[in-house]
């Protein structure tokens, strides 16, 4: 038994080298997998798990989107390493939030969006956030507005209108994702817009644009691809 730990703290040993020197891009997603679990299961053979965590789930996004409930299905997996795998999404979603500079003046489109992608990161069901600029374009806050709707976006207006008042914005951004689709704009998504714009120009607040992100599965970009209404021309109506 104390051999075989030996050889487990020496292959492991092994591997944090490796990850120190070169990072993970070079590694294959089931030895990404492995060095993750190292740090919730400290005296089981990582390996073989993480094969039949992608075997059950495929790839690396997949089993980071799975509940703990499902990733205790598999044998080996306890409440720790479920735990562990499950907070990747959040975890990353924050280090990419956190890299924003609020100082940054959003410009174009591409700005905005780049911006506003990484709060639906890992987001399985329809989430509504405001970004509130001042008048130089520069990122205040952004604010979630609304969670829940599957179908279309479901937001109250005043609501809208009181947070913009409350964060004292020139201008402001709607975003809102759709889990499970692409990043198309319905209909009732239009119309929410249209009521949304005449609801702020009467507190003298512009609404520059509705960006609505697609379901990172529906694009190759798996931080999700995106639509501008405004670019669309569908703020003009």
């Amino acid at each position: 038994m104390a051999e075989k730990e030996n050889l487990h703290a020496g292959h492991r040993q092994r591997v944090k080298n490796r990850i120190r020197r070169s990072g993970l891009d070079d590694m294959d997603d089931h030895q990404v997998l492995e060095a993750i679990l190292f740090f919730a299961l400290p005296r089981v053979d990582t390996n073989e798990l993480a094969h039949r965590l992608l075997r059950r789930f495929r790839t690396l996004f997949g089993v980071f989107e799975a509940s703990p409930e499902e990733l205790k299905e598999i044998p080996g997996i306890g409440d720790n390493a479920a735990l562990l795998l499950n907070m990747i999404p959040g975890i990353s979603r924050r280090y990419l939030l956190s890299k924003v500079v609020t100082s940054t003046r959003l410009m174009d489109t591409a700005s905005v969006g780049n911006l506003l992608k990484p709060y639906f990161i890992g987001k399985t069901e329809e989430h509504v956030y405001l970004l509130g600029l001042d008048s130089r374009r520069a990122p205040i806050s952004c604010e979630l507005i609304h969670k829940g709707s599957v179908n279309a976006i479901q937001v109250s207006i005043s609501k809208i209108v009181s947070e913009a008042l409350r964060m004292k914005a020139a201008a402001v951004v709607l975003a809102h994702n759709h889990p499970g689709g692409i990043a198309i704009p319905s209909n009732e998504d239009v119309r929410t817009t249209l009521k949304v714009r005449d609801a702020l120009r009467a507190v003298n607040i512009t609404l520059l644009d509705h960006i609505v992100v697609a379901d990172p599965m529906e694009t190759s970009d798996l931080s999700g691809a995106f639509v501008s209404l405004a670019d669309s021309g569908l703020l003009m109506r």
